[in-house]
């Protein structure tokens, strides 16, 4: 089965269709990723604290959801990364920066550090982040909600 490749124009409509079924005020934009499977989806506005979540846990339901349309409506699994308000900017780099001391840790000690829970963007993100060190690898442990990241030093 050939791939059908999303245009903006559908993904516009299918993320319109999403935002007048919330009946919230909502700006967004779309733009291609460097993964062409993926575009990302950038929304903005006042109050969106409940499109977040607490530590944006709605927001990965949303982008699932947004999935499930563009997947039904179009018959594609070319998917959409949601980000409101830059809220997962902003958590990627608080992230990346106590990611960051975690391994400066583990290479003084040569001990491994289990890092918080996170969630599966979250851990997808910093396991790729971490293939940037040297001597340093990861892998995930534990069940939803809980589960996390182990950093260990290997030589």
């Amino acid at each position: 089965m050939d791939e059908k490749k999303l245009t903006k124009k559908q993904i516009e409509t299918v993320v319109t269709e999403f935002i007048d079924s919330i009946d919230y005020a909502i700006d967004f934009t779309i733009e291609p990723s460097e993964d062409e499977s993926i575009y990302n989806v950038y929304m903005t506005g006042e109050n969106l604290g409940a499109l977040i979540g607490f530590h944006g846990k709605n927001i990965g339901s949303i982008e699932h959801i947004i999935n499930l349309m563009l997947l039904r409506k179009y018959e594609t699994t070319q998917r959409i990364r949601l980000d409101v308000n830059e809220y997962r900017k902003g958590r990627l780099e608080q992230l990346k920066s106590y990611t960051e001391k975690a391994v400066q840790q583990v290479e003084q000690t040569k001990q491994s550090y289990d890092l918080s829970p996170m969630t599966p963007y979250e851990r997808l993100c910093i396991h790729e982040y971490i293939k940037t060190f040297k001597n340093i690898t990861s892998e995930s442990f534990g069940v939803e909600p809980n589960r996390y990241i182990k950093i260990t030093y290997e030589e």
